[in-house]
């Protein structure tokens, strides 16, 4: 089909100061256009072949087509606007290579069907280092940016169906000041995965008030200035995120934001509050970790229908940062927020401050006095000193309280440990406190017994961890390996010669903890007798 008069006017493309053509079909005539500033070859007047690359990246998405990849070679210092669409199965890729400068940043606008993966945008001075707007279908499979201070590494605008699935946003080094790490407005109906950021971003992830049905999962900020990630809109989670050593809060729930999940999560050593829900309605505050903050858990005066379940909160408090912190404790409701929020199936350790709760505006150092307060809390538990929290956590939750997870903060299925009673509430009783089920993996212990050419390995000593046992596996160290029921094993080397065996006891999630490596050397000779061998013994 021929395109008309017009549209082949607006397929003109304007590229320093040349108007140029993109040719007809040309995503036929091929799958990649390569960009390469270091090839003596490239040209902007070519046709972006491996033999004669581009020279510039405005050069390639100027002639791009739906189904066309961009492959970036080496580094540009461009202002790169991306101009074009794909179509549904057939997107734009842009791939590789590293924008730098102070001007440098990707733009995608007003497009769809559209994927950025493996580059790298840094030394952005003003703006945003990448910004897609007005856009949806647009994924981000992986990227780093690193903008200098008071710019924002990436910034979604007014978009729909946006997925990253790992970006790693940073300050520039040698830079001053404080960059934003991703920032979300308007945005909704989407997923974003892994965003990963060190220290001088804050905050990591912004959700303004008019985005909403977005999940951020697994955020992970180490060494922040906090907060790590603040929620402002309605119907959005945070799900299985790690957020350690800021100087502020972890995550923060502002009061305009409704229906917020926050599950899963792993925060420690905040001089903030862990979770703050700073006066809005409807969080639910579930399965959460959180270590050595000023504040566990905080529900400011103004919420609403909060449920705060299934957390473990350990030493909150303590630090000398926190002695001004008039809640400092575990969990703290506040106001007018105890009528109508719900705390119940929580873990508290209280080893390094005595406060376990504050409910109104009082302060309560034990589960009977909170009890006695706020006539709730039935199955809540303390417990003071080092002792492990496992048993107390194992298979004890609420998987009916809002919010839950079926998975853990690893993604791992919740798991029934066999060596614990069954007293959690819901459909799966056997779900765990906190962002991580107490899931501890089997220890291999083996033992190889010589004769001659041929071993004999015993694993039947083997403990059991969380699951049973289902399995064994051998690796002779001769490219003979084999998983089996049975924890006996004999097999014939074909030579003489030094080998190490490995061997794996496996439960029924595949997974083995300490494993067992023995060194043998065998010279000749006959097999083992079968008794040496325990009573199962297939011959390998």
């Amino acid at each position: 089909m021929t395109r008309s008069i017009l549209s082949r006017v607006a397929g003109l493309v304007l590229v320093a100061g040349l108007v140029t053509v993109p040719a007809e079909g040309a995503s036929a005539a091929s799958a990649v256009l390569y960009v390469n500033n270091a090839a003596t070859s490239c040209s902007d007047a070519g046709g972006g072949t491996l033999s004669e690359p581009y020279c510039t990246v405005g050069a390639a998405v100027a002639a791009v087509a739906a189904g066309q990849t961009i492959q970036i070679h080496g580094s540009y210092d461009e202002n790169v606007r991306l101009q074009k669409s794909g179509e549904p199965g057939s997107p734009i890729t842009i791939f590789g290579g590293t924008l730098a400068g102070a001007d440098a940043r990707l733009t995608v606008e007003g497009q769809h069907d559209v994927v950025v993966t493996g580059i790298s945008v840094t030394g952005t001075t003003t703006g945003a280092a990448i910004r897609v707007a007005n856009s949806h279908d647009v994924s981000l499979p992986v990227v780093t940016t690193t903008p200098a201070g008071g710019a924002t590494a990436i910034e979604f605008a007014d978009s729909t169906a946006i997925s990253v699935g790992k970006a790693n946003v940073s300050r520039k080094v040698g830079s001053t000041g404080t960059a934003r790490g991703v920032v979300l407005t308007n945005v909704a109906n989407s997923e974003l995965r892994y965003i990963a950021g060190g220290s001088n971003v804050n905050p990591g992830v912004l959700l303004d008030e008019t985005t909403h049905d977005v999940r951020i999962v697994r955020p992970a900020f180490l060494n922040g200035i906090g907060p790590g990630v603040v929620v402002r809109g309605p119907d959005n989670a945070v799900i299985g995120g790690v957020l350690s050593a800021f100087t502020g809060s972890g995550i923060e729930i502002a009061a305009t934001a409704l229906r917020t999940t926050v599950a899963n999560n792993s925060l420690s050593h905040l001089t903030g509050v862990g979770i703050d829900n700073a006066g809005a309605a409807g969080t639910a505050i579930t399965n959460n970790t959180v270590t050595y903050a000023c504040v566990g858990i905080r529900v400011a005066a103004g919420s609403r229908d909060v449920s705060v379940q299934n957390n473990l909160a350990r030493a909150s408090g303590s630090a000398d940062e926190c002695a001004a912190t008039p809640d400092r404790g575990q969990i703290s409701v506040l106001g007018d927020a105890a009528a109508s929020t719900t705390v119940d199936y929580n873990l508290l350790n209280t080893f390094s401050v005595n406060t376990a709760y504050f409910w109104g505006d009082r302060a309560h150092e034990t589960v009977a006095a909170f009890q006695q307060a706020s006539g709730q809390g039935a199955h809540e538990i303390a417990y003071g000193g080092s002792a492990s929290w496992v048993p107390l956590s194992a298979d004890s939750a609420n998987s009916a309280a809002p919010g839950w997870q079926n998975t853990d903060i690893t993604f791992q299925p919740r798991i029934d440990d066999m060596r614990y009673a069954n007293t959690g509430a819901g459909p799966v009783t056997y779900a765990d406190r906190g962002a991580g089920e107490a899931y501890e993996k089997p220890t291999t212990r083996a033992v190889a017994t010589r004769s001659g050419l041929a071993v004999c390995v015993d694993a039947s000593n083997s403990t059991t961890g969380t699951l049973p046992i289902s399995a064994y596996y051998f690796d002779f160290g001769d490219g003979v390996a084999t998983t089996q029921s049975s924890p006996y094993i004999r097999h014939q080397y074909t030579t003489a010669g030094s080998w190490t065996i490995t061997v794996k006891a496996l439960d029924s999630l595949n997974n083995s903890g300490i494993i067992a490596e023995l060194p043998v050397t065998t010279t000749g000779g006959v097999l083992p007798s079968r008794t040496t061998c325990g009573a199962v013994l297939p011959r390998r």
